[in-house]
Formats: structure tokens, C-alpha cells, sequence
């Protein structure tokens, strides 16, 4: 049996960022996360950057505490995994690919984003327990 693995981890910064509520009271956010490179131009010796953005969502009580203890211009360390979806747009076949967000650890050393939140050290947000309060401490 052969095996596999589909597996993406992003440290990068978060652009926009949409919150939903699913009809069946489920939450997502979904948002950009932008990564960039370094290099030097091989042509004029120069120092470049190149920047790739990068489309993410997340689920459940992970997509809350994006959604509550982050913003624009925060820094996040994503871990998840490719997927593809396929659509008919103007009767064209379309595919279009994202990173579903199983795990998030927020890398600021305090909250930039417009609520306020201060956080003192990065923590993993996703292993709240439900018998917590959203609070992380």
C-alpha cells in the first residue's frame, strides 16, 4: 500500500478576513495569508521580494478564535491541508484550491488587530478544551 501525505505550513500574515455563520449554526472564517521571499536578482545583484498569497479556512471553534484574537496584519503560523474544489463558471469548468486550517498558533508578541486583545506569549488556540470559556487563560 502506498502512502501519502497532504500537508501545508504557512507562517505569513493575515489579510483580509471574512467570518460566517453556516445554516447550521457552524462557524468559518475564511482569509488570505500572505508569505514572502527574500532573494537577490541574479540579473542586476539586487535584493527582491517576492509575496504569495494564500487562501485559508477554517472551521468550528478554530475559525472563532481566528476570527476573535486576530485581524489584519497579524502574524500566524497555519497547519493544514490542500483542497480543491471544482465549480462551472460561464458554463467553463473552474478549479480552485485553498488551505483548510486544522491548527493555528498566533505569532504576534501583541495584538495589532483593531480589538484590543493583548497577547503576551504565542499559544495554540485550537486545543481549547469546550468546558473553557473563550478566554484562553
Amino acid at each position: 500500500m502506498s502512502k501519502s501525505l497532504n500537508l501545508v505550513m504557512l507562517i505569513g500574515n493575515i489579510g483580509n478576513i471574512d467570518k460566517k455563520t453556516l445554516p447550521d449554526g457552524a462557524t468559518v472564517v475564511n482569509f488570505a495569508v500572505a508569505t514572502s521571499e527574500r532573494f537577490k536578482n541574479k540579473t542586476t545583484g539586487e535584493a527582491e521580494e517576492r509575496t504569495e498569497w494564500h487562501n485559508v479556512s477554517a472551521f468550528g471553534k478554530l475559525a472563532e478564535n481566528i476570527a476573535k484574537y486576530t485581524g489584519k496584519g497579524s502574524k500566524i503560523n497555519i497547519t493544514g491541508y490542500l483542497k480543491t474544489d471544482k465549480y462551472l463558471k460561464d458554463n467553463i469548468e473552474r478549479y480552485s484550491t485553498k488551505i483548510v486550517a486544522k491548527d493555528a498558533i498566533f505569532l504576534d508578541s501583541k495584538k495589532e488587530a483593531s480589538s484590543g486583545y493583548q497577547q503576551q506569549d504565542s499559544y495554540n488556540y485550537n486545543q481549547l478544551s469546550d468546558n473553557q470559556d473563550d478566554c484562553p487563560f
